[in-house]
């Protein structure tokens, strides 16, 4: 039996730090220990009015509840029916990083590119989380939402909060699951596609209910972004182009003040498409619809790219189920992030060697380390 947080443990021992965010799902907010350095916990709760955000987070405490610990959910550590200003509040662990969506712009900022084995690591954590959801409950849950706003990020062992200092293998944990719904075919109606229409399956798939591969297409969509930074949908131009075509847009007609039109749900057909991550720059801009800003300039693997093109197949019976990912990719990963690991350690060891014997020779010239003032021997 799991123990959770009492609400007043909480009320007298944390003391609100600022706010993290708040949009569709309710406000979260960043608390610490007054006691414990470094021991801290998120608590979210809906705004005032959102009698929606009421609803959807008494059921992600319930969903979260069901499904327990593991390494790659968020943990839910306690709830409060009485949370003030506004309940229900939902305690749940902190992870320093954030999301995938920020983490991905500070280590473009930080490297200028997105390295392939955070990519693997990523891929590799959701399929694990996935497994969980569908595989390992006696009922499966479809999660709904998969996104990179929905993944937390959290340090690797060990790893200290540090300026300047981005982990590349952190621990990525599938959160919200305020949409999360059982999965039984059969005995229960499939729901409709309730979550985020840039990650979500081709439209037709959606209108039939959704299922567990709909998640695995929402991965492949979230790897796609993850690795591009932009949508992973058709380009803006070319979808407008299309609706002209086919008369759901008139040539005058503004595009933007279109699809905030609530009588025509344009953004339900914008299509959400597949791109290859280990093509040349030229193919994914003339072949793919890529934007040149969004160019991936070192591709990456074949081999990467084959098991993410499993996940967006677009006819969802042929698409990879998580089981045969469990089975055959998750080894597969798992060994491929050893062999980068050690690739860059070696790398590393090199440049470093290299260093201490430029070094060694400016020493011997009689220069200091900067190589610009003689060294003067101290009798």
């Amino acid at each position: 039996m799991a123990s959770y947080l009492d609400p007043r443990t909480v009320q007298t021992e944390y003391v609100k730090v600022k706010n993290i965010g708040s949009g569709s799902d309710g406000a979260v907010e960043l608390y610490k220990h007054y006691k414990t350095p470094g021991k801290c916990l998120a608590v979210k709760y809906p705004l005032d009015g959102h009698e929606n955000q009421t609803e959807d987070i008494i059921a992600e405490i319930d969903c979260l509840q069901m499904l327990g610990k593991h390494d790659n959910i968020v943990e839910i550590l306690g709830w409060d029916f009485d949370w003030a200003p506004h309940a229900p509040a939902m305690f749940v662990s902190f992870c320093p990083l954030g999301d995938v969506h920020g983490y991905r712009s500070e280590l473009k900022n930080a490297l200028g590119y997105i390295p392939e084995d955070t990519i693997w690591k990523l891929f590799l954590d959701m399929v694990k989380a996935l497994n969980f959801l569908h595989e390992a409950l006696s009922v499966p849950v479809v999660h709904g939402d998969l996104k990179p706003e929905n993944i937390l990020v959290q340090g690797p062992l060990g790893w200290v909060l540090k300026e300047g200092f981005l982990p590349t293998l952190p621990t990525f944990k599938l959160a919200d699951f305020s949409r999360a719904t059982p999965y039984m075919p059969g005995y229960a109606p499939e729901p409709l596609y309730q979550g985020t229409r840039a990650y979500a399956p081709p439209r037709e798939e959606c209108m039939q209910g959704i299922t567990p591969a709909t998640d695995i297409w929402s991965l492949g969509a979230t790897l796609q972004f993850f690795a591009y930074g932009a949508l992973p949908t058709q380009r803006l131009q070319e979808f407008v182009w299309d609706l002209k075509a086919q008369g759901l847009l008139r040539l005058g007609d503004n595009p933007t003040a279109a699809f905030f039109d609530q009588r025509v749900d344009l953004a339900s057909l914008w299509p959400v498409v597949y791109r290859p991550l280990s093509v040349s720059a030229e193919e994914q801009v003339l072949q793919w619809g890529v934007e040149v800003r969004d160019v991936i300039l070192r591709p990456y693997s074949n081999e990467l790219n084959m098991w993410y093109s499993m996940l967006m197949q677009p006819d969802r019976g042929k698409r990879i189920p998580v089981a045969y990912l469990a089975l055959w990719f998750v080894p597969l990963a798992e060994r491929q992030l050893s062999l980068l690991y050690h690739r860059k350690n070696a790398a590393f060891s090199i440049r470093y060697a290299e260093q201490l014997r430029e070094e060694a020779g400016r020493s011997r010239a009689g220069l200091n380390n900067a190589g610009l003032v003689p060294v003067v021997p101290l009798h």
